[in-house]
């Protein structure tokens, strides 16, 4: 997590959610780290810290994460937080 989060004014909960969710995409950066079953369970942990992020009220935050944009750029983030981004691999996982 960037040295801005805690300095935004998120509550604890965001804080963690933002946290998590980072950590996963790091992981995801890792190119040929995964075998394909670590690769699907690494998607669905990715779409759960996503989620948790929505919960928390941090849609703009969870998609600058995910397409690789600091929390800084997340604002300026228009797209519908119902539409979840992509994250690799097909659709029916």
């Amino acid at each position: 997590m960037t040295h801005t989060t805690a300095e935004k004014g998120y509550t604890p909960r965001q804080r963690f959610a933002l946290a998590r969710l980072e950590q996963v995409a790091a992981r995801r950066a890792e190119p040929g780290a995964l075998d394909a079953a670590q690769e699907k369970l690494l998607r669905r942990a990715l779409y759960t810290c996503y989620l948790d992020c929505l919960d928390a009220g941090l849609a703009a935050e969870a998609r600058a994460v995910l397409s690789g944009r600091g929390e800084g750029d997340a604002r300026a983030d228009t797209a519908d937080a119902s539409d979840p981004p992509r994250v690799g691999g097909s659709a029916a996982t």
